[in-house]
């Protein structure tokens, strides 16, 4: 790993999912120099008209559960990459695309709560130009699904009824007796 590379883990850790997407693209060379990280917001899509173009919105999609276990859980998120150009200049918005899919897919990141393990690339980004009287520009939206591993800040734990618990304080404890139905829940 490049002490570049060590540089941004040490940051994305205390950030949100979101702050590190944007401090990786600050981190990054070859997008800073495609649009500046002054020009990336992250969680919202501005109005066309509050940023030069180009600019990029990264957005934080729908997730699923994933796999849990007592101490960990994989979630999956989707993140979205909107970028903007000028009607003039789609090769440039294509260019951005290409080099956010080189960035972000198949890479791995501390963030605040876990490591993003995995980049899913979801394919190619889907290009809209609205039609608008006042100016003309091209949306070009890059998908990715994160891969995440959030460690539990406290572990699954037996609840206090559970055998072996000691939620108890003196008055009536719940036990289980399992029967060929179910199982029986009894006051003791």
């Amino acid at each position: 790993m490049s002490s570049s590379s060590i540089t941004v883990a040490a940051v994305t850790k205390n950030a949100t999912l979101l702050g590190s997407l944007g401090i990786i693209w600050a981190a990054t060379r070859k997008l800073r120099r495609l649009v500046p990280a002054v020009r990336i917001v992250t969680g919202r899509i501005p109005s066309t008209t509050e940023y030069e173009m180009p600019y990029v919105a990264i957005l934080e999609g729908s997730g699923s559960r994933g796999v849990r276990t007592d101490k960990t859980q994989y979630p999956r998120v989707s993140a979205s990459f909107h970028i903007w150009v000028p009607e003039a200049r789609v090769a440039e918005g294509e260019a951005i695309e290409a080099a956010v899919t080189e960035t972000y897919a198949e890479s791995d990141w501390p963030y605040r709560f876990g490591r993003v393990i995995d980049v899913l690339d979801e394919g190619p980004g889907i290009k809209i130009q609205p039609q608008r009287t006042e100016f003309r520009y091209w949306e070009i939206i890059k998908i990715f699904t994160l891969c995440l591993e959030r460690t539990r800040r406290r572990p699954c734990v037996a609840p206090p009824w559970s055998s072996g618990g000691s939620g108890s304080s003196g008055g009536s404890s719940l036990s289980g007796r399992a029967s060929g139905s179910g199982i029986n829940i009894v006051l003791a």
